[in-house]
Parts: C-alpha cells; structure tokens; sequence
C-alpha cells in the first residue's frame, strides 16, 4: 500500500492536536512527506477569567481564594502551569467547596497530559453537581487524550444529553467518530457544531477532512475554503490539506498553489511530488522533486530519496 494519499486508512495516523479554546487552531507547517497525513485539531474545555484583570502580589496581606483564583487563570494563559497549579491548590484551600476552581484544577491537569488524575477531579465535580455538563465534557476529552474512544464517545454523549447546545462536545465527539473510522458520523458531528459556531475554521478543517476520507472531494474543497474564510490561527494546514485534495481532484496546478501557501516552494513541489508518487505517476513525480532540488539546491534527505524512488519505477516502467 502506497504510504501516500487521501485513503481511509489515514485516519489511523491522523495528528491530532488537542488545545483549549484560547489557543483556537494551533498547528505548525507541515509537508506531505513528513506528515503523510491530513492536519486536525479540536478545541474542547476553556477557562475563563470573567474578565478581570490579574491581582498583584504584594506583602500587604494574605490573597484571597478569589485573588488566588485570578492570578492562577493568568498563569494558566500564560502557560506557567506549574504556579497556576499552585494558586489553585491554594485557593482551594481557602474555599474547598468551589466547583469552579476544582473544574479549573483539573483542566490544568488535563492539559498537563495528567488525564487520569482530571479524571478524578472531575468525577469529584459530579458526585456533588451530577448535571456539570462541563465535567462530562472535559472527561470525554481526558478520555480521548488516552484514547480510550468508547469512553469519551459515553462522556461527550451524557455533556449533549445536559447540554444540547454544547458545541465543543459536537466537535470533539466527530474527531472521535473519525478516530474510530465512522467518517459519516463525524461529518454529521462537525455540522452540528458549526450550526452552533459559524466562525471556527478549525472545525470547518475537520469537517474537510472526513468528507475527503468519504470521498466527497467537492464538499471537502468547499470546507477548506470556508475554514481559510473565517480564519484560523494557522492557515497553513489548511492550505496543505486543500492542496490535497485538489491534487486528488487531478487539479495539480491548483494544489502546488496551494502547497505554496501551505509552506515553502521547495515543500510545495516536494508535497506535489509526493501526491504524484502515490497516483503512480512516476515521470511527473521525477520531474517534480527535481524542481524542488532546483529552487534548492541544499535540499533534504527526504526529497532526495523520494527523487531516488520515483527514478527507480521508471527504470522499472522502461
């Protein structure tokens, strides 16, 4: 089997990045040879600050749980986990009744990769609120981190029963339809969520992606393009899955354009090189990775090999 493509069995190597919502579509520059994958991402649990700004600390006093609380929703932005885990074990201290600041613990242990202990907190949440929709939520994510997908399938599904608005349930639980190969199902996930949030391009990419895996390159194409629509904070996977598809489509002029945008031009030719390799396409996959040693001429490794491998068919061919 070719290593290359848009088959269904990508779906098994599927890069999934998991952020909270503040960090919207984080992903970094990807080229078709070393990914060898589509590029997805999701955004589940978020904290928030209530939009007070951080309290200070100074010598005047003893902070308060709500002071502690604040300075540690700071912290948690700023990604200095390991303090913002201490304000909060502070501040539960001071006020161990409060669900908010143990939901918030445990997002932080979540996002720390300590899935099993958030597990804990949030099961703790909902012995003492059982209708905390956000708690199922985050477990479901927990869940999925661990990949224990029927787990966090159950957990998203009791967030939706709580919560039938809950969008990032939505989006989470058709990564999680994806993950398992139920294409169909997350596609009708992504719709929903979209119905709810118009304006996530993140979850417009995911839905592109399991129409492509279901064939639907036209649909795909369209969410591509709606996703670079409303904006994401990283375009340039987008680009490359859209790249993609339109080499899927036989549309390989628009896909090097795409690749262009997705990364730089040696990885453009070298993305496009690759598409053509998979199709068995061996003279223009030849032809392309050498333009790719031609923009640059300090090219990789990779692109070498893939030059030397696209050369060997057509000896083979000949």
């Amino acid at each position: 089997m070719s290593t290359y493509g848009l088959s269904r069995m990508l779906v098994r190597t599927i890069l999934i990045l998991i952020v909270i919502a503040l960090c919207g579509c984080a992903g970094s520059q990807q080229n078709v040879k070393w990914a060898n994958k589509f590029n997805r991402s999701s955004s589940a649990a978020d904290i928030s600050a209530h939009g007070v700004p951080a309290v200070p600390e100074t010598f005047l006093g003893e902070m308060t749980s709500e002071e502690l609380e604040r300075s540690g929703d700071i912290l948690f932005r700023r990604g200095d986990f390991c303090l913002a885990y201490v304000k909060y074990e502070k501040a539960l201290q001071l006020n161990p009744e409060s669900t908010r600041i143990l939901y918030k613990k445990g997002l932080l242990l979540m996002n720390g990769g300590a899935n099993e202990d958030a597990i804990q907190v949030f099961e703790s949440i909902l012995s003492s609120d059982p209708d905390n929709s956000g708690a199922y939520l985050c477990m479901g994510q927990a869940c999925f981190q661990m990949k224990k997908f029927r787990e966090a399938k159950e957990n998203l599904q009791r967030a939706l029963i709580l919560d039938p608005g809950l969008w990032k349930a939505h989006s989470l639980m058709g990564i999680v339809y994806d993950c398992v190969g139920q294409h169909d199902s997350a596609i009708s996930e992504y719709a929903a969520a979209l119905r709810m949030k118009p304006d996530k391009g993140y979850i417009y990419n995911n839905l592109g992606i399991s129409s492509a895996l279901t064939g639907q390159y036209e649909t795909a194409l369209d969410a591509f393009n709606k996703a670079l629509e409303v904006g994401c904070r990283d375009i340039q996977k987008i680009y490359n899955n859209k790249g993609l598809v339109l080499a899927k489509m036989g549309r390989y002029s628009e896909a090097l354009q795409a690749f262009r945008k997705g990364g730089s031009e040696t990885q453009a030719y070298n993305n496009l090189g690759c598409v053509y390799l998979e199709q068995n396409k061996w003279e223009k996959a030849v032809e392309t990775f050498e333009c790719a040693m031609h923009v640059n001429p300090k090219f990789d490794a990779g692109i070498h090999q893939n030059l030397k491998k696209a050369r060997m068919h057509v000896v083979k061919q000949n």
